[in-house]
């Protein structure tokens, strides 16, 4: 199932912070593993408003420490913008422990640009609805160009979401987009 199917059952149930405690639990266990690998973890904004979560969080960081600066931990814009200074102090408990923050689907609600440099999130996955139609729509493009030069301004990388096409990925470059992640590229292991 993917994760769009069962997390808002999981939120209805308040189960969201024990969802997200077994991810980090497996990622950090397979990276002890794997050894330099990077992972990705999107976390529930309902998380950080659970009691304990996040020195449970900071305890497996602790643990963990000779892996955990391959994480990356993802939330959704509409999410962290919410709860700016919880999400600030988890940004503060990741970086103590060598791990980035992405804030996912950016854009999709286009709110303010202005919580960014307090946020000091460290790359920014732009919803891929700027992507559909990137070639045929110079708003798009404008828009994806104008957002690379503040994050660049920043220090936040930029990231593409939905990339799956040819088209799509050969105009990256010219946004000056630092990544991109979709079926064109690779498909979800």
């Amino acid at each position: 199932l993917t994760a769009s199917v069962f997390m808002p059952q999981a939120e209805r149930a308040g189960l969201t912070a024990e969802i997200d405690r077994a991810v980090i639990s497996q990622v950090l266990t397979r990276l002890l593993r794997e050894g330099d690998r990077r992972y990705a973890i999107n976390v529930s904004p309902y998380s950080l408003k659970t009691p304990g979560f996040l020195d449970w969080l900071e305890h497996q960081l602790r643990s963990y420490h000779t892996v955990s600066g391959n994480l990356v931990f993802e939330m959704a814009e509409f999410g962290a913008v919410s709860m700016l200074g919880e999400v600030r102090t988890l940004v503060q408990l990741l970086e103590r422990y060598g791990c980035q923050f992405s804030l996912d689907h950016f854009g999709r609600g286009f709110s303010s640009f202005a919580y960014l440099q307090s946020l000091k999130a460290h790359y920014l996955k732009v919803d891929g609805g700027y992507m559909r139609s990137l070639g045929k729509n110079p708003d798009n493009q404008f828009f994806l160009q104008s957002l690379t030069k503040i994050a660049h301004g920043l220090d936040i990388q930029v990231i593409a979401e939905s990339i799956e096409s040819e088209e799509q990925w050969d105009l990256l470059p010219t946004l000056n987009i630092d990544g991109a992640q979709g079926y064109f590229i690779g498909r979800p292991g």
